[in-house]
């Protein structure tokens, strides 16, 4: 394949990021919430029936580091979002969980349009150009995954 286009395709797909985060952000404004606060909100509001949802799932599932994700936990913390308390499996862990308010939150979310972005960025593609899209994604995610772990 042309290096040319490849090039090309990152730069889209980081400008496509821009643009999504930089929406994402000005609509979560409106709940005082960042994007990856929104994002463990509803992990945590996604695996509600989950026993134990500790610290160690949300990095992985974030693909961040342990201490950028002990500092949203705190900062959702001190908003009265979700609560910590010590592991009944492993002691030296603490299970997150969603608060009253934060499952409020989360509920809010969803009702205003936490897809609202997917759906942005399907507009004007067809059921099967939205499907193919969907799968291009997942197998160009699939493919960097492969690399990660090699």
């Amino acid at each position: 394949m042309n290096s040319h286009r490849t090039l090309n395709n990152v730069l889209r797909i980081k400008r496509l990021y821009s643009y999504l985060n930089k929406n994402r952000t000005q609509w979560l404004s409106t709940f005082d919430i960042t994007a990856t606060q929104c994002d463990i909100l509803m992990f945590l509001y996604d695996n509600m029936d989950n026993k134990e949802i500790n610290q160690k799932s949300l990095e992985e599932y974030l693909m961040v580091s342990n201490p950028a994700v002990s500092g949203v936990i705190k900062r959702l913390q001190d908003k009265g979002l979700i609560s910590s308390k010590q592991s009944t499996i492993d002691a030296r862990n603490k299970c997150l969980t969603l608060t009253k308010p934060g499952l409020h939150c989360a509920q809010t979310i969803i009702e205003k349009g936490r897809d609202s972005q997917d759906l942005l960025l399907i507009k004007g593609m067809t059921k099967e150009e939205a499907d193919q899209f969907q799968k291009l994604l997942n197998h160009a995610l699939k493919n960097l995954e492969v690399k990660k772990g090699k």
